[in-house]
């Protein structure tokens, strides 16, 4: 179960990006649509939102950092620049 509970921001993180790139969840990007103003850009366009969760690069760090694994410093400033930009989208 702890494997569960250490894995769990990542897991969440991942399936958020899949479910939002989904064009089967047509209520939740309705929602997101009338909640988020220029959601089409900020969340489902080339940039946004969906993009940027699905940066392999960043959830290999991202899980690093879920696994207690050390971060390197360029690692620590790069989950932060990622951190930034997804409020940014937001």
């Amino acid at each position: 179960m702890a494997f569960l509970e250490d894995s769990l921001p990542c897991f969440l993180l991942r399936n958020n990006s899949i479910i939002l790139s989904s064009s089967q969840e047509t209520a939740l990007r309705n929602f997101i649509s009338r909640t988020i103003p220029d959601a089409t850009n900020r969340v489902f366009g080339t940039h946004g939102l969906v993009t940027v969760l699905n940066n392999d690069a960043m959830r290999d760090i991202r899980n690093k950092a879920a696994h207690d694994e050390v971060l390197s410093r360029d690692e620590a400033q790069q989950a932060r620049a990622w951190a930034l930009l997804i409020l940014g989208q937001v």
